[in-house]
């Protein structure tokens, strides 16, 4: 039988005292959620609460760790990794994050459990880049941004991506649709992005953003967020203009999908063969993809996205 072992002793050095509790039991369960939410003590609803103070912990083959609000405050950001690996290591990294004040709220909390501590020490860096305006030099990565920072920190990397396009760094346009897309689902703010940007941006980086437009609009009509077949015309144009520029799989892809919806299925096929002909065949997303009806969609509109300040 699995067991938890609660130290009774009235001092760190004392908790000698051991109890053998069975986890199914009301306090063994009391004690299994405080793991995930400690706090000075556990409390024990039966007939009549009981609150017993906890002092300290220790895991199987680990020290005794006293019970203190720093480690509180760790585990309700990495969740059980300070208490199973130590508050030393994480208890500085929490009291980081609680000096960055209101950007507190742009973080997910779930996602800092997966991360080492040098893909953490990036983000913090990220995150206070973007809290100072970038007042020093920082360069990031597209795969720490595509990999850490948009998902644990989407508006902090939509931040960081308009500062920095305000700066002339315009290879990080297309990465803003796909955060508003994905991570901070704004589909038609994505949309609107790439409306403003796809003439701004050098031609060199136009395809790449053009191609994150056209997945943003195979969203927006998946998704049943507008039925205006105008937007899968734009789409096609969009490609159009794209590959007149350069030949891209991911390109091809994307059109594939607009010209299913528009019922098109050899120029779909043609858009298939040719993403794999370039080396990059399409993956199979699973999604379905809604097939244009003309008697529903002649009179149809697009509905108006309201935009939540970022």
């Amino acid at each position: 039988m699995k067991e938890v072992t609660l130290g009774t002793g009235g001092t760190l050095e004392g908790a000698t005292d051991l109890i053998a509790i069975n986890p199914e039991s009301p306090l063994g369960k009391a004690l299994v959620g405080w793991l995930s939410n400690p706090a000075p003590s556990v409390m024990v609803s039966v007939k009549n609460p009981v609150v017993w103070e906890v002092l300290a912990f220790k895991l199987p083959g680990g020290d005794w760790v006293e019970n203190r609000p720093e480690l509180w405050e760790a585990v309700r950001w990495f969740g059980l990794r300070p208490i199973s690996t130590g508050p030393q290591d994480f208890i500085p990294w929490s009291r980081r994050l609680e000096a960055l004040g209101a950007l507190k709220e742009d973080l997910k909390a779930e996602c800092l459990e997966r991360l080492g501590f040098g893909e953490l020490s990036k983000l913090m860096e990220v995150i206070e880049w973007v809290q100072d305006r970038g007042q020093k030099d920082l360069s990031v990565s597209k795969e720490l941004l595509e990999n850490v920072v948009a998902p644990c920190a989407p508006r902090i990397a939509y931040r960081y991506c308009l500062l920095r396009l305000d700066r002339g760094d315009y290879w990080l346009a297309p990465m803003v649709p796909r955060i508003l897309r994905k991570q901070l689902r704004k589909p038609f703010k994505a949309y609107s992005f790439v409306q403003q940007w796809k003439d701004r941006v050098p031609t060199e980086v136009r395809p790449a953003l053009l191609t994150a437009g056209i997945g943003t609009i195979n969203h927006l009509w998946n998704e049943n967020h507008t039925s205006d077949e105008r937007f899968l015309e734009e789409a096609l144009s969009w490609g159009k203009e794209a590959l007149a520029i350069k030949e891209d799989p991911y390109t091809y892809c994307a059109l594939q999908a607009v010209y299913r919806a528009l019922n098109q299925d050899e120029e779909a096929d043609v858009c298939l063969k040719r993403a794999e002909e370039l080396g990059k065949p399409c993956k199979d997303t699973g999604r379905t993809i809604r097939r244009v009806e003309r008697s529903l969609s002649e009179e149809a509109h697009a509905p108006v996205d309201i935009e939540d300040p970022l």
